[in-house]
């Protein structure tokens, strides 16, 4: 819910600075344990790391900043009826999105895919679901948690959405020199998940989307990708073709045809989730009017004053009977 007082504006603020300080510290304390031990150079256990440590932190700052909300509501873990509801559209509208980026190239017939069923591509198989979960966590927790809604509190909505967009884009391009059509594509995809996140007000959407879109991308269909962390599945696919259609070796998500399809996801999410918008955004109108209470005129209250200080007897003498009159000749 948007902040109505500057005081909570401020409270809102600071409470994104110490979020976004600790995401930092936690990102430096997993690459520095990368540094001094292997065992933490494996993709899962450090994603897995990230997602506790962001998850502890968040948690902590936001039982502590957060008034009249419960800590795990106000990282984004909302508990209510329809969550696992959300959770469900999430997977079902990543699948889509998917789907969607994919269909050129099955269309067209430039998918070559080759299946390993081998205990160790299993294994590999196991492992990727469990990194692309705790990714999809991590990732949420931080872009569509407790740092989104306090900056949404502290601005708005739209102005959140615009600033981690940039944020998502401006770390791409400084990790990967060059690729601006990619960052482009960074961009509209956390647009998307901060529709969704604010269409809802809690994570199980979004991180839904993120799961079942990634998983479904490089491991059903086993395309390569840049957005997505690098896994492996049982399936191996080589995309030909056009680049424009396809993207050719940076896969699907590199391609013209994947910011068409962020754009129509945007408007497929606005209309699928208006019952969600309704019963979760809905901020009933508040009176801000003055009070009506009307002081009387100088007059009447001198008046009243003045009636009050005179003492004024009146008595009211009973009076006698008047006489009956007869008439004796009658």
């Amino acid at each position: 819910m948007p902040a109505n007082s500057p005081a909570e504006k401020q409270q809102a603020a600071l409470t994104f600075m110490l979020g976004a300080c600790w995401v930092a510290v936690a990102l430096m304390t997993v690459r520095q344990l990368q540094r001094f031990s292997a065992w933490w150079h494996s993709p899962l256990a450090s994603e897995a790391l990230s997602a506790v440590l962001v998850f502890i932190g968040l948690y902590w700052i936001g039982r502590h900043t957060v008034r009249d909300v419960r800590p795990f509501s106000s990282i984004g873990l909302v508990g209510r009826p329809t969550q696992w509801a959300e959770f469900a559209m999430g997977l079902a509208f990543g699948w889509g999105v998917a789907l969607a980026l994919v269909l050129p190239a099955l269309l067209t017939l430039h998918m070559q895919s080759k299946l390993y069923l081998d205990k160790f591509h299993f294994q590999q198989m196991a492992a990727a679901v469990l990194l692309v979960l705790a990714n999809a966590i991590a990732t949420q927790l931080v872009f569509t948690g407790l740092l989104f809604r306090s900056l949404v509190r502290a601005t708005s909505g739209a102005i959140a959405t615009v600033l981690f967009s940039l944020l998502t884009a401006t770390i791409y391009v400084l990790s990967h020199p060059g690729g601006i059509a990619q960052a482009v594509f960074v961009a509209l995809a956390q647009v998307v998940f901060s529709l969704a996140a604010l269409r809802t007000r809690a994570i199980w959407l979004p991180l839904g989307i993120q799961f079942a879109w990634g998983g479904v991308l490089l491991l059903i269909f086993g395309v390569p990708s840049f957005y997505w962390p690098s896994v492996a599945g049982v399936v191996r696919t080589y995309l030909t073709g056009s680049a424009a259609l396809t993207g050719g070796s940076l896969g699907p998500e590199s391609s013209v045809w994947a910011l068409l399809v962020l754009v129509l996801a945007l408007f497929v999410l606005w209309r699928a989730t208006r019952d969600y918008a309704w019963h979760y955004t809905f901020d009933p109108i508040e009176g801000a009017g003055y009070a009506m209470e009307v002081a009387p005129p100088k007059e009447h209250t001198r008046m009243e004053a003045q009636a009050a200080t005179q003492s004024v007897l009146v008595q009211i003498a009973p009076t006698a009977p008047s006489p009956s009159h007869s008439d004796p000749s009658l």
